[in-house]
């Protein structure tokens, strides 16, 4: 069985450090797991999903340390266009920030993950669009999930390249090892 949490651990409703702009539930991997209805003890897998550059709803949803604008990721990365992103249902322009090692080191600690999945490698450097191997991911890229690692003491398990489907590198059947 597969559960997917929503949001981000800081809009938790009982960890969020900004109420009362969190959201309506708690978004720990035991709170998911609880209203699945299954004990904590019952999970075998924890995969805590985070960003290289965080996003928030648009519009007043509270303070967001770091916040950067979607010009600002395309000049870091290289890309050659602004590529913004929009919440699914009211279509407004999501807010970025620059990625947070204190914010995911809080979160590994609620959470206990038993492995990371990585996303967007693609807005760290552009070149990094659409890799499915890591010997194809930049060495900053590769620096940066090496740092991660180090920090979090978790495994990578995925790493996400770009917004299609498989835009997957996958460290465990890439080369060379990142570790």
């Amino acid at each position: 069985m597969i559960i997917e949490g929503t949001q981000g651990f800081a809009l938790s409703l009982l960890h969020g450090p900004d109420y009362p702009f969190v959201t309506s539930r708690d978004t720990t991997a035991a709170g998911f797991a609880m209203e699945a209805g299954l004990s904590p003890r019952q999970i075998d897998k924890i995969i805590m999903v985070i960003r290289t550059f965080p996003i928030r709803v648009g519009g007043t949803s509270g303070p967001f340390p770091n916040e950067i604008s979607w010009e600002e990721v395309r000049l870091l990365s290289g890309a050659p266009e602004t590529f913004p992103e929009f919440t699914s249902v009211t279509k407004r322009l999501r807010r970025v920030a620059r990625f947070d090692i204190q914010a995911v080191k809080v979160a590994c600690d609620y959470n206990r993950p038993t492995s990371l999945a990585l996303m967007g490698l693609d807005r760290l450097d552009y070149a990094n669009t659409g890799a499915i191997e890591v010997a194809k991911i930049t060495a900053g890229a590769r620096q940066f999930i090496h740092d991660l690692e180090l920090s979090t003491g978790v495994h990578i398990e995925f790493l996400g390249t770009g917004f299609g489907t498989f835009d997957i590198a996958d460290p465990e059947v890439s080369v060379p090892k990142f570790r």
